[in-house]
């Protein structure tokens, strides 16, 4: 997880336009990242876009995102926190909230991911017994 600011964007790789193979995942856990974001949201903050940092962006290569990714993390995001509209300067008052409201999304994105792991990338790895 690559916590940025600002933008209310969940994003995933890869910068050069390209998906990852595993995009359909990515991006299901990462709508419940943002939807869960988006329960605790304030009022007049945005609600989090989902998807390809390039598409939703602008280009990028070399970043975090897509080393990791490339690297072999199944589920790797750029999280884009909220600006409340004072940009990369968020005043004080809403720094616990945004705390919190981070925190929620980062434990659904936790247990999700944990689920598409152990159900789609521990049984890829675990080889059948050889029949005698």
């Amino acid at each position: 997880m690559d916590i940025r600011s600002y933008g209310n964007y969940v994003l995933y790789a890869y910068g050069n336009h390209s998906l990852p193979s595993n995009v359909a995942d990515l991006h299901h856990v990462a709508a419940a990242m943002g939807a869960a974001m988006d329960d605790l949201k304030r009022p007049e903050a945005y609600f989090y876009e989902v998807g390809n940092s390039a598409n939703l962006m602008y280009g990028t290569s070399g970043t975090a995102l897509d080393y990791s990714q490339a690297s072999g993390v199944p589920f790797s995001y750029r999280l884009e926190l909220p600006d409340y509209r004072y940009g990369f300067l968020v005043p004080p008052q809403y720094v616990e909230h945004i705390n919190e409201e981070t925190w929620q999304g980062i434990a659904v994105t936790a247990r999700l991911g944990r689920f598409y792991y152990r159900a789609r990338y521990s049984a890829a790895t675990t080889a059948a017994p050889a029949q005698s």
